[in-house]
């Protein structure tokens, strides 16, 4: 298994290629990927919501990302 330092960097890497591309919109399918891929590395929901541009506070933000994953 891969340390966490080099999952932490994969993670960074794939994050910055999605914050550089051309258009930092996602379409709906490409942001449930982003989400469950971070999701599964261990991400907090609070660490997610503004990579993938889902505001709110608390409840509801945990509440949207969680029905991506489902």
């Amino acid at each position: 298994m891969a340390s966490l330092d080099s999952q932490i960097e994969r993670i960074r890497n794939d994050v910055k290629i999605v914050l550089e591309s051309e258009s930092m919109r996602l379409a709906r399918d490409e942001r449930q990927d982003m989400v469950r891929m971070l999701a599964d590395e261990g991400v907090s929901t609070r660490a997610i919501a503004p990579i993938v541009g889902v505001l709110g506070s608390g409840e509801a933000r945990h509440s949207r990302l969680l029905n991506w994953l489902i």
